[in-house]
């Protein structure tokens, strides 16, 4: 079987309700109360657009938060002069303006686009904390260096994959409902391009605080239906080891998933998605952290996708072996046993330090020492260089595997 045919059994049809479900824009509104605080700045110009596409990491005039009355040394000037081909200037002081109040508001940000947060990107920062963000220079920095980002620039990427692709994304999918096979084959080339809607470019400002990455989880959810839960994080943590521990994230973040957010995620319309959480100390609560589309593009962390997939054949099994399709504790007086063995997802963790990974986006980072003075002007050199080097790599292996 070719692996196309393969992932087409793995994954369920994705729509562009789907995806447009997981903006955060999205989705705030209805769940604020339960996950972390953000602010959304909609509608992002087409200038800022372009300044995030254009070649180069500058920083837009009157981003950073200094003394605009500080002069350039004599030699920063001669060089200047000296510069045949000056970089284009950007400036955005009405963003500037918005990122500012944000970060008044929370006292520092993490900045994300639509759906992809610059995370690979966290070492451009000289601070301890990584992706806090305390002036706009410190957000345009980030996402300008960061090639998740650069994801929710193309339209066409971001609706990779999805069966109606090319129709149009102003309200949700265009008037298809979730499930739905419509005959989309039936539409013209001519009509799809017509009523094609491009999204809006939003940046969301989320309030900065330290996690104990320990706590944070990723749910996998078909069909309504919790599949299966994993550690986020790629370390070890001894104090996840113990079984009564593991009952306990797996007990609480089903409860949660099941009271705040089954059948309430676009109000419903949208059955398949992947959901990160944040537990508390004591592992009794839960809080949104985001949430993502069930498709290839989405890490599946400590599962391989088709894990998944048996594991909903077995969900799906389950259930019309034990008639719980539609079970609800407060209506069902089924015995709590059997309700915690059918319901109860599994959760899979690091077991061991030999099972650790590298720390995640490791092939992004430079040398903490490198972040010194002169930070700004050092990351940027090395990070169009090491870009270049992880592009040649990539041909030279493609080359080896033709």
């Amino acid at each position: 079987m070719s692996t196309t045919a393969t992932n087409s059994l793995w994954f369920p049809r994705l729509y562009r309700e789907h995806i447009l479900a997981c903006q955060t824009s999205a989705w705030y509104p209805l769940f604020e109360r339960k996950t972390i605080k953000c602010t959304v700045i909609p509608a992002l110009s087409d200038d800022f657009k372009a300044y995030l596409e254009s070649d180069g990491i500058i920083i837009p005039e009157g981003a950073e938060d200094r003394d605009p009355s500080i002069e350039m040394s004599d030699d920063e000037v001669q060089e200047s002069d000296s510069d045949d081909d000056p970089p284009q200037r950007y400036a955005f002081p009405e963003l500037d303006a918005q990122i500012r109040q944000a970060i008044s508001t929370y006292d520092a940000v993490f900045p994300k686009l639509n759906w992809t947060a610059p995370k690979d990107a966290a070492w451009m920062l000289s601070t301890n904390a990584p992706l806090k963000c305390t002036s706009p220079a410190d957000v345009y920095l980030l996402l300008k260096s960061s090639d998740f980002a650069m994801h929710d620039l193309d339209e066409a990427g971001i609706f990779e994959g999805c069966v109606d692709q090319a129709l149009p994304s102003n309200g949700l999918n265009g008037g298809h409902g979730v499930g739905d096979d419509a005959d989309i084959s039936s539409i013209s080339s001519a009509e799809l391009h017509e009523n094609s809607v491009g999204y809006n470019l939003e940046l969301v400002l989320k309030k900065w605080y330290e996690v104990e990455r320990s706590r944070e989880v990723r749910c996998f959810i078909r069909d309504n239906r919790l599949l299966a839960i994993s550690q986020r994080d790629p370390n070890f943590f001894e104090h996840l080891v113990p079984l009564e521990t593991q009952n306990r994230i797996r007990a609480t973040v089903w409860s949660f998933w099941r009271r705040e957010v089954k059948n309430k995620f676009a109000n419903g319309r949208v059955p398949n998605y992947v959901l990160d959480l944040l537990l508390t100390r004591d592992l009794s609560r839960a809080h949104i952290v985001d949430f993502n589309p069930y498709a290839p593009r989405t890490d599946s962390l400590l599962f391989e996708w088709s894990e998944l997939a048996e594991l909903h054949e077995q969900a799906l099994s389950s259930e019309e072996r034990l008639g719980l399709q539609s079970l609800s504790l407060e209506e069902s007086a089924v015995d709590e046993q059997l309700v915690s063995e059918a319901t109860l997802p599994p959760l899979r963790i690091v077991t061991s330090p030999n099972q650790a990974t590298r720390p995640a986006y490791s092939h992004n980072m430079v040398p903490a020492e490198a972040l010194s003075d002169n930070a700004m002007q050092f990351a940027a050199q090395m990070a169009v260089e090491m870009a270049q080097r992880a592009r040649e790599a990539q041909e030279l292996e493609a080359r080896r595997n033709r």
